[in-house]
């Protein structure tokens, strides 16, 4: 199935590409927030050639790619570089802090306070709502992501961390 999708994409214009991989990488993939980043002229053709590809479905604003395969080919498509570049872009055009967070966290590649404390806030979030084992992966990665040159947070996300574990019943 991999095999097949990867054909299909390799079909695909290279002024397509670049919006589907950024849409691959946003948690709700919307015609909006590619127009933040590509012009509209652009955003229409590449969804319109993904359509007529049978690769996604519009409803709305909403983007939606019909596999997961498809999504998991456009993320393996990129080299490490582009997908970090496409993740930090796409990150800083989003209105939702959480998924900002998330996105930013994943592009990083050392200690950052900033994503950190970002992150945190995140869990928090995501713990308001219940979401105790995204909370908790969330807290774990701002721990991750404080540096060293700061303990005092790191103990507290690291307390945070055990804590959201805890009530999510992980051991």
């Amino acid at each position: 199935l991999q095999a097949a999708v990867t054909a299909r994409l390799a079909l695909l214009s290279p002024s397509t590409l670049a919006p589907l991989r950024v849409a691959a990488l946003a948690a709700t993939p919307r015609r909006s927030v590619l127009a933040r980043l590509f012009s509209a002229a652009e955003v229409t053709a590449a969804v319109l050639e993904a359509e007529r590809a049978d690769l996604l479905t519009v409803h709305d604003d909403l983007l939606q790619f019909r596999h997961p395969t498809i999504v998991a080919g456009l993320i393996e498509g990129m080299g490490v570089f582009e997908r970090r570049d496409l993740r930090l872009r796409l990150a800083a055009v989003l209105d939702d802090e959480e998924e900002r967070a998330v996105l930013s966290a994943s592009a990083a590649d050392a200690p950052d306070a900033t994503i950190a404390a970002a992150l945190e806030r995140a869990a928090a979030t995501a713990h308001r709502r219940g979401a105790l084992h995204l909370a908790a992966q969330h807290a774990r990665r701002a721990w991750e992501l404080t540096p060293d040159d700061l303990p005092d947070d790191r103990r507290r996300r690291r307390m945070h961390t055990a804590n959201i574990l805890v009530a999510a019943g992980e051991p």
